[in-house]
């Protein structure tokens, strides 16, 4: 690619369209000294910007890249402008799928790093491996959790809850086999998970497959979590500890307050929603 007539064509293009290089960085969200650069052949946007710069000037993505219009009247060939289409699509996979790789890379190893001075700290003090298993264990599960928003391109945040889910039981456990406290995760803390986990997969599954205001959404998950899930938490503790005859003022006060915010929520969704 001729990094002159490349800029050219943007300075003649963007002339074409009676834009000022800033009227043209404001669309591109890039700064006015950055577009003043590509016109002079001093440098490059980078090229995923490329098909926004084209829809802008009002050009092809091929068009752009040669330099040069093709011939009034004409199409523009199918077989070039799918070819630039493929090379920035995967041009952009690359750049993430690097960058994903390399954060994921660098979490890896402070995790490996942390937990292997925790246990270093924990045999030296003490002779065995006793405390330090709570600190590896969390960061496992964290990075069990985060692994899939840097690792997959699909499915990212119901992958998460399935990983996180699946690695927090077992931590639950290793915390009662450590701890003084023993037989309180299948009795009391799974069914917690039981009453918490449902409604969490249900506001990611909205969130993540729907295209309902995100306002609304957010009602709706204050509903779920303020309201439902508080009191079907707050019922079985009571139940548990055999509190059923100790009603908790707060509770209800509580769960009054999140429906309250829910409404408000909802109400500014449906405004946004009318405006859209």
């Amino acid at each position: 690619m001729d990094n002159i007539k490349f800029g050219e064509m943007i300075a003649v293009m963007r002339k074409e369209n009676e834009m000022t290089q800033k009227e043209l960085a404001e669309k591109l969200h890039v700064t006015d000294k950055a577009v003043s650069k590509w016109e002079r052949g001093k440098g490059y946007p980078e090229i995923t910007l490329l098909p926004l710069i084209a829809d802008v000037l009002g050009i092809t993505a091929g068009e752009l890249l040669n330099g040069e219009r093709y011939d009034e009247g004409s199409e523009p060939p199918a077989e070039n402008e799918a070819l630039v289409s493929d090379i920035i699509e995967f041009a952009d996979k690359v750049s993430k799928f690097n960058t994903s790789g390399t954060m994921i890379t660098l979490i890896s190893m402070i995790f490996i790093l942390a937990g292997f001075i925790c246990l270093l700290c924990n045999f030296v003090i003490n002779h065995t491996f006793n405390w330090s298993l709570y600190p590896v264990g969390a960061m496992l599960l964290v990075w069990l959790t985060v692994a899939p928003w840097f690792l997959l391109t699909k499915h990212r945040p119901v992958l998460s809850f399935a990983a996180f889910t699946i690695s927090l039981i077992p931590y639950l456990f290793l915390i009662e086999r450590l701890s003084a406290a023993k037989g309180w995760v299948v009795p009391f803390a799974l069914p917690i998970l039981g009453i918490t986990l449902p409604g969490l997969l249900i506001v990611i599954l909205l969130f993540s497959y729907t295209k309902i205001n995100r306002i609304s959404l957010s009602a709706f998950a204050v509903l779920i979590f303020g309201v439902l899930v508080n009191l079907g938490v707050n019922a079985f503790v009571q139940n548990y500890l055999h509190q059923q005859n100790q009603p908790n003022i707060s509770v209800p006060i509580t769960a009054i307050s999140f429906v309250l915010l829910s409404i408000i929520l909802a109400v500014i969704g449906d405004i946004r929603r009318r405006k859209g």
